[in-house]
């Protein structure tokens, strides 16, 4: 414990901590002023978000030290609509959960994209009657999720499924459309005309079935499976023919649409299914909501949840009465177990002041003779206690504590030495 000036106001995160002004005595007002030094009292309940939007690849997020729970709102992403005029892509679901954390635990975010990250399956290839774009299916969208452990696929913790891709058509718009993303399901891919099947909807336990195809030679959609949506059914090289939409990926992805040879002026591919959502018990799903890119967006405490020092310490703008030399228990609660690497460096601290002989005072009871200033904790009371070894040298002075937190919070109580 440092006995020297305390350190100045820090930053966190390059934003100042924003910290309320306590109303002391008017004479340590003063003092505590003109060493540089200000009492605050706890911050007000507040709230961070960090919001992850699309890029292609896995990204991460530390819990910070005073977090234990993170509220999460996950969108998958729409599927692609059948390029060139062909039918809408299906739009992406919603999961919301709180997910219970450990501080400097690392989550992986990993944000689904309209062109298939996320395992959106691919969009099957049309022919006019060579390959040709303009008459293939839409991809699925991809799956948005959170990833603990190892980061693998069973690590996912919470799903919002992606949608499935849209199908395409000749001539005449009469493609099926994408499904929309779950859910504890998706919804399955619209059909096709005149025989083109819809991808099935990915479920909580499999994969939706790819949808049969229409029309001589034309490719079925291939099944969805865990995380990943089926492929959309190809048509037929040679023959004037439509690719069907991709399934949307998901817990279990959605089936892919199935392919269409032409049949006169009027004929198209089917759409793929939606993918599936997932989550702990609790989990809020909103299917079909989201257009575009998915997006994970992360809403958790801002600081430690800190309401004064117990007793036998009372908090300002009384001031604590002991004999100088003696240990003072400054006990205090942040509602949870944090560790105990809870100060931030440089604390605790004091600073003798000026005495404000008309300030309202309280003895303390129950100071020790430790040698050492230490901090320990008590899970039976939810309390974090830290022995402060005072100096003899500091008899007939005054003092303010300060604790200082590594969520950028400083807290303080008012010390008169006998």
């Amino acid at each position: 414990m440092s006995s020297g000036r305390a350190p100045a106001a820090r930053r966190r995160g390059g934003v100042p901590r924003r910290l309320t002004r306590l109303a002391l005595p008017g004479t340590m007002a003063l003092a505590l002023a003109g060493a540089g030094l200000v009492a605050f009292a706890p911050p007000a309940s507040a709230s961070t978000t960090a919001t992850f939007s699309y890029t292609g690849s896995a990204q991460t997020f530390t819990v910070p030290a005073w977090v234990t729970s993170v509220s999460v709102d996950a969108f998958g992403a729409q599927g692609q609509d059948g390029p060139v005029g062909g039918s809408a892509g299906g739009q992406g679901g919603e999961a919301q959960a709180t997910l219970s954390v450990t501080p400097g635990q690392v989550l992986q975010i990993n944000v689904g994209g309209t062109v298939g990250f996320g395992g959106g399956g691919g969009g099957g290839t049309g022919y006019s009657p060579s390959a040709d774009p303009s008459v293939s299916g839409g991809g699925g969208g991809g799956a948005s999720d959170v990833r603990t452990g190892s980061y693998g696929l069973g690590d996912r913790v919470l799903v919002a499924g992606g949608g499935g891709g849209g199908g395409n058509a000749f001539n005449v718009l009469v493609s099926g459309a994408g499904g929309s993303g779950g859910g504890t399901s998706g919804s399955a891919g619209t059909n096709g005309s005149p025989a083109a099947v819809g991808g099935g909807a990915g479920t909580s336990s499999a994969g939706g079935a790819g949808g049969a195809p229409g029309g001589s030679s034309a490719a079925a959609g291939a099944n969805g499976a865990s995380a990943t949506g089926g492929a959309g059914g190809s048509g037929v090289s040679g023959v004037n023919s439509s690719g069907g939409g991709g399934g949307g990926g998901g817990w279990y992805g959605g089936g892919g649409g199935g392919g269409q040879t032409a049949v006169g002026s009027a004929s198209g591919s089917a759409g793929g299914g939606g993918g599936s959502g997932y989550g702990p018990s609790g989990t809020t799903f909103n299917s079909g909501v989201r257009s575009g890119n998915g997006t994970v967006t992360l809403t958790y405490a801002d600081g430690y949840t800190f309401t004064g020092f117990n007793s036998p310490v009372s908090n300002p703008p009384t001031v604590n009465t002991m004999k100088a030399g003696r240990a003072v228990p400054m006990k205090f609660s942040l509602s949870g177990n944090f560790g105990l690497s809870i100060f931030a460096s440089g604390y605790p601290a004091s600073q003798g002041v000026t005495c404000d002989t008309g300030a309202p005072t309280s003895p303390v009871e129950g100071t020790t003779d430790a040698g050492s200033s230490s901090l320990s904790y008590d899970s039976g009371t939810d309390t974090y206690n830290y022995v402060w070894k005072t100096d003899s040298a500091w008899k007939d002075t005054c003092r303010v504590f300060h604790i200082g937190l590594n969520d950028g919070s400083d807290h303080t109580a008012l010390f008169s030495f006998s």
